[in-house]
């Protein structure tokens, strides 16, 4: 909304010729015009646009001609007030809600690009520019800052923000092209070891409305509120990605994707009164095989990559598999090492898998002190569905249709679900009969089924529930070409 200064002698010109337009707000909010004061107005302003009103009619005609007025008057007049004063973020108008958003430093989210985190390997010492490009043959992203390629010719965790908006998923080791011309001679390579950020559509009115609600309340809701609040004013954070966790003696750990490391800290540098408290993500080995090799199977999905160096910590028992070593990517929460453990005692239970791509890190400069702020990046969660279905309808309804109607709305549901939300079955199966009742009646429709498969992995609920939970540290995406329908029979 514009706002416009007006001079004394404007202001002088608009009150002379429309008397009541404008209104002077006070702490106890707009007050209704008295009756008379609009009955005044209302004569003079006849009187002076026709002379001789008041003479030229009986004096009952005018006065009824004069209460009929005044009473539309004062209908309007509270119509006003009753307008002003019931101006909120609860209430407003979109032009309204860009004014709270000033007033509580809440910006209008604009949408968020794609984004990921990528790693260079090239000649040490080699200069990348801010705006240094990559693609994946869909988006063109751009480096953020400067960078220097390092002595052993490796710079990870470098993150890129597309040129241009969309939705797609962007799929680990998709980003393989560098699109920047270089020197004759320079052998550079990039890829992206984990998924990247996929993009957001503009921020709709009642997301916004939600956001300066919470800005308000963020006093009062403590150290976890504002942060949030907080990051929520980063360019291109997901805001289902935003997960602040007061861990018990432990401190804080804030989780959130998307958006510029440096912005990221920024944020919570400005919110967390406890730097020293942030924790990074924890990712316990669960079990380790007696055999050759050793298979190891994580609490956390891991997010390696298949070839990565890893390193393990912590164990008592089964000692040889601490240290480095080369793993063999088996799935989203088992890898091999090339250790024979046939003969070593069980596991303990105490190792920790210490290379956790969900660790991020980024500095902040105030004056002459430097901080450096942790926060974890949660990784996704590739959901794969399919659905099997019949019906008694003796029309026939093709498949083709069916899954146009469904498929989006149910990619709309998991992608909105929040870090550590789960899946649910029934929830699920609400969206699709809804979808179906549009097609057929409901009455006809003989069974629902779903298969779920989280990255790559088939996933049930437990006996006698409809829920099926995913990593704590991680949230679900997919695309309605990830969803299928079947008939039975």
């Amino acid at each position: 909304m514009a706002i416009i200064d007006l001079t004394d002698a404007q202001l002088s010109v608009l009150e002379e010729r429309y008397p009541g337009l404008l209104t002077t707000l006070n702490n106890s909010g707009v007050q209704p015009t008295d009756p008379q004061t609009l009955r005044d107005r209302l004569i003079a302003t006849a009187t002076t646009r026709s002379p001789g009103v008041t003479t030229d009619l009986p004096g009952t005609l005018t006065e009824d001609m004069a209460s009929t007025a005044i009473g539309a008057l004062a209908q309007i007049d509270q119509a006003k007030v009753d307008l002003i004063n019931s101006v909120s973020p609860l209430n407003a108008t979109p032009a309204f809600l860009d004014e709270f958003g000033e007033v509580y430093g809440v910006k209008r989210g604009a949408g968020a690009n794609p984004s990921a985190y990528v790693t260079f390997t090239g000649p040490p010492g080699l200069y990348l520019a801010a705006g240094f490009q990559v693609s994946d043959g869909i988006y063109t992203y751009e480096t953020q800052e400067n960078y220097t390629i390092p002595a052993n010719g490796v710079l990870p965790q470098v993150y890129v923000l597309s040129l241009t908006e969309g939705t797609t998923i962007i799929p680990e080791n998709s980003i393989t092209t560098i699109v920047t011309g270089l020197a004759a001679g320079i052998n550079l390579s990039v890829t992206n070891p984990v998924k990247g950020t996929a993009g957001t559509g503009s921020e709709k009115d009642s997301d916004y409305r939600a956001r300066i609600l919470q800005a308000g309340q963020r006093t009062a809701q403590g150290t976890p509120g504002f942060i949030r609040s907080c990051l929520l004013n980063v360019p291109n954070v997901l805001p289902r990605s935003i997960r602040v966790n007061v861990l018990q003696d432990r401190g804080y750990s804030i989780m959130v994707d998307g958006g510029d490391p440096n912005q990221i800290a920024g944020a919570i540098y400005t919110s967390c009164f406890d730097l020293p408290s942030l924790q990074p993500s924890i990712n316990p080995i669960a079990n380790a095989t007696r055999a050759n090799p050793c298979v190891i199977a994580s609490e956390l999905t891991h997010g390696l990559t298949d070839g990565q160096t890893v390193t393990i910590a912590g164990e008592t028992a089964m000692t040889s598999i601490n240290g480095s070593f080369t793993a063999s990517v088996i799935d989203a929460s088992h890898f091999s090492i090339p250790v024979d453990t046939t003969n070593a005692p069980l596991y303990s239970g105490n190792g920790v898998l210490q290379t956790n791509p969900r660790d991020l890190a980024a500095f902040v400069s105030d004056g002459p002190d430097r901080y450096e702020v942790a926060f974890i990046r949660p990784l996704q969660q590739k959901v794969k569905l399919s659905i099997r279905w019949q019906t008694n309808n003796a029309g026939v309804v093709d498949d083709s249709i069916v899954t146009q109607a469904i498929a989006p709305q149910l990619s709309n549901y998991i992608n909105s679900l929040t870090v550590g939300a789960p899946l649910s079955t029934l929830q699920m199966g609400t969206i699709t009969e809804a979808a179906l009742l549009q097609l057929l009646p409901g009455a006809t429709i003989a069974s629902l089924s779903f298969t779920v498969f989280l990255d790559g992995l088939l996933s049930s609920p437990p006996p006698n529930s409809v829920i099926i939970e995913g990593d704590p540290q991680s949230y679900f995406i997919t695309s309605p070409d990830q969803i299928t329908l079947e008939r039975d029979g």
